[in-house]
C-alpha cells in the first residue's frame, strides 16, 4: 500500500472547497482540473449519469473550471494545503491547440506542484455541431505536445500523460512517443469511450445536448485493464502507468496492479458517490491484501 499510487481522475477536483475534500480523503495524489486557457462553462443539460445496477456511467461535462489564471492566483494555497495533508499535488491541463499547452504548463510551472498531467484524451467538448478533435488519437500532435512540454516544465516537475482508448497499433506509435520525449514518466490509461448514448429508465435519453457521452464506470474496466496490460511491454519500467476505468472497490485495485499499474484513478465512483468512496475502496484493498 506504501507505494500505491491512489487518486481522484481528472475532472473530480474543480474548486477549493473539492480540494479540503480530497485531502481528508485516504487519497496520495489530489488530481486539481483540468485546466484550460480560459475560464468554461460546461456542457448544458444533464452531464452525467449512472446506472447504479450495472456501474456504467456517461458523462459530457465539457472541461468546466474557472481558467489558469484563477487557478494561478489559488496555486499557493492548494499546494500548501496539499502537501499539510501529506498529499502530492497533481494538476491536469487539458488545451484545444499546441500553444494552449505551452501556455498551461508555462503558467504552472513556477508553483509547487508535484505533477502535472497532460490531459490529450477528453470527448466531450463541442463546438456547435462540431466535436473538438482528440489529440491522443494523433501520434503527431502528441509527440510535438509532450516535447514541447518536456522542454517547457521543470525538472522538479513530473509529467504524465493521459491518453484515450486506441487500437494497437496506435498504442504502439504512442508509447514510442512517450520514451522518446524522456521526460514522460507516467501514462494514465484510458479516459472515456467517446460518443456512447443511453436512454434512462425512462426510456429518456440519459444526457443533455445531442446525448453523446464519454462512456466510463464498470464497462471501461475491461478496456483500461487492456491498455495497461498492452503498455507494460511497451514501455520501460521507468514508465509507470496509472490506470482509471471503473474502479469501485479494493478487488478493482488489485486488478489494475497485477496487469502492470503503479496505481489508479477513480472517477465514475467518485463522482457519483463523493471523495468517501475512497474510505471504502482502501478497506476493501487492506482486507483483500491481509
Amino acid at each position: 500500500m506504501d507505494d500505491l499510487k491512489l487518486m481522484n481522475a481528472a475532472g473530480m477536483c474543480k474548486t477549493l472547497d473539492d480540494v479540503g475534500r480530497f485531502c481528508a480523503a485516504p487519497v496520495t495524489e489530489v488530481n486539481l482540473g483540468s485546466v484550460t486557457v480560459l475560464p468554461r462553462q460546461g456542457n448544458s443539460g444533464n452531464t452525467f449519469w449512472i446506472d447504479d445496477a450495472t456501474g456504467a456511467s456517461l458523462n459530457a461535462l465539457g472541461l468546466p473550471n474557472p481558467g489558469l489564471e484563477w487557478y494561478r492566483a489559488e496555486m499557493p494555497g492548494i499546494a500548501e494545503r496539499v502537501h499539510a495533508a501529506g498529499k502530492r499535488l497533481r494538476v491536469s491541463v487539458a488545451g484545444f491547440s499546441v500553444e494552449d499547452y505551452r501556455v498551461l504548463i508555462d503558467g504552472l510551472s513556477a508553483f509547487d506542484i508535484d505533477t502535472v498531467e497532460i490531459n490529450l484524451s477528453c470527448p466531450n467538448v463541442w463546438d456547435g455541431a462540431d466535436q473538438k478533435p482528440v489529440f491522443a488519437l494523433d501520434p503527431d500532435l502528441t509527440r510535438r505536445i509532450c516535447r514541447q512540454a518536456g522542454e517547457i516544465a521543470p525538472r522538479r516537475i513530473a509529467l504524465a500523460v493521459k491518453l484515450a482508448p486506441s487500437d494497437p497499433m496506435l498504442l504502439k506509435r504512442l508509447a514510442g512517443i512517450m520514451v522518446e520525449s524522456g521526460r514522460v514518466g507516467e501514462v494514465v490509461a484510458v479516459n472515456t469511450v467517446p460518443n456512447a448514448f443511453a436512454f434512462d429508465d425512462s426510456g429518456r435519453q440519459a444526457m443533455g445536448g445531442n446525448g453523446l457521452a464519454g462512456l466510463g464506470g464498470r464497462p471501461l474496466k475491461p478496456v483500461a485493464l487492456g491498455h495497461v496490460k498492452q503498455l507494460r511491454t511497451l514501455l520501460p519500467a521507468r514508465i509507470s502507468i496509472v490506470g482509471v476505468g471503473g474502479v469501485f472497490e479494493g478487488r478493482d485495485v488489485f486488478d489494475y496492479i497485477n496487469a502492470g499499474a503503479a496505481g489508479v484513478q477513480v472517477g465514475t465512483a467518485c463522482y457519483a458517490y463523493g471523495a468517501g468512496v475512497f474510505q471504502d475502496i482502501v478497506a476493501g484493498f487492506l482486507d483483500a491484501a491481509a
